[in-house]
């Protein structure tokens, strides 16, 4: 799982800054938007056993940013599409597959109305030999 993870975070943080399930906070637990910033989650990857049969990992990307900066978000989400949709990675012990989600790109409300947000999902299809 480790060179999975690797791999989404060489891909992302080619792009931006990056960071894993969620953004630095200051002290009173508040995010400070100074840039774009890119958070991505892996989730029930702690789940995963070790046998050969498929699984599925869904990939959460969300892009963060200020109100103004609206076009560099839908801009950096075709650029993270373009990185890893429908990339394949294979080397001797793992192979994976990303492809878009049914439901791949949300714009998301957040309670500070200077922020804007979006969600990019994709699904990792990954076999281990």
């Amino acid at each position: 799982m480790e060179e999975l993870m690797s791999w989404i975070y060489l891909k992302l943080s080619s792009l931006g800054d990056t960071f894993f399930e969620d953004l630095e906070r200051d002290e009173e637990g508040k995010t400070v938007i100074d840039n774009i910033k890119i958070v991505y989650n892996l989730y029930n990857i702690l789940q995963l056993t070790d046998n050969k049969v498929r699984k599925d990992i869904p990939l959460s990307i969300d892009i963060w940013g200020i109100k103004d900066q609206v076009l560099e978000i839908e801009d950096l989400a075709e650029e993270i599409d373009k990185a890893i949709s429908d990339e394949v990675y294979r080397n001797n012990t793992l192979f994976f597959i990303v492809q878009k989600a049914n439901l791949w790109t949300l714009s998301l409300k957040d309670e500070d109305k200077n922020i804007r947000r979006k969600q990019l999902n994709y699904i990792i299809r990954f076999y281990k030999k």
